[in-house]
């Protein structure tokens, strides 16, 4: 862990305790049911709705990626966690033992940020509730991101990996789509012909 590590961890993770429900919410808060029903409703909603579909299924795609990226890279390059390295950390939530080499919350709300971004970019004329919904994604990743940090779990250059990671999944399922997309627009104008 390198100095310029370790400081900005104390700052974040030293935050005045009366945070610790927002980032805590940020932090585990999917675990809960209310907000996996929510998330769902949102989801469909947005599959629902022309204009956002396609941001929806790349960002549908684009967190397992992510999340199986985080799950690679800790189990081939560990690196501690500061709950499990850092005595002087203070850990608010369980204090986790695996390795801690990219956060994989902070990959997760990147990727579907970064989707939102990619898939609502081609409109013409992104009105204000788009650019609300992308600006709202890396509202809820940047805080994700910092709650990770804020609660004990995550150094804040794991937090950095995580975004990385989270992006790059993104740009990659969008790669993807484009080329199946054209994939099939040529194999009609084949079919035409």
């Amino acid at each position: 862990m390198l100095p310029w590590d370790q400081d900005l961890f104390v700052r974040i993770n030293t935050w005045p305790d009366s945070l610790a429900p927002m980032f805590e919410f940020f932090s585990v808060g999917i675990k809960g049911l209310a907000l996996k029903i929510i998330l769902g409703v949102v989801a469909v909603a947005l599959l629902a709705w022309p204009r956002t579909r396609l941001a929806t299924i790349l960002a549908l795609l684009s967190w397992p990626l992510a999340n199986l990226i985080t799950d690679i890279l800790k189990s081939s390059l560990p690196m501690l966690r500061p709950s499990v390295d850092f005595p002087e950390a203070i850990v608010r939530v369980e204090r986790l033992s695996s390795p801690g080499t990219a956060s994989a919350h902070a990959a997760n709300m990147m990727a579907v940020a970064f989707a939102f971004m990619i898939g609502l970019a081609p409109l013409r004329k992104t009105t204000w509730p788009l650019r609300g919904i992308i600006a709202g994604w890396f509202v809820v990743a940047i805080l994700t991101g910092l709650s990770r940090i804020y609660v004990g779990v995550h150094y804040p250059s794991q937090v950095l990996i995580g975004f990385i990671v989270g992006a790059v999944a993104a740009v990659i399922v969008a790669g993807i789509g484009r080329a199946i997309d054209g994939a099939i627009a040529r194999r009609r104008e084949a079919n035409r012909t």
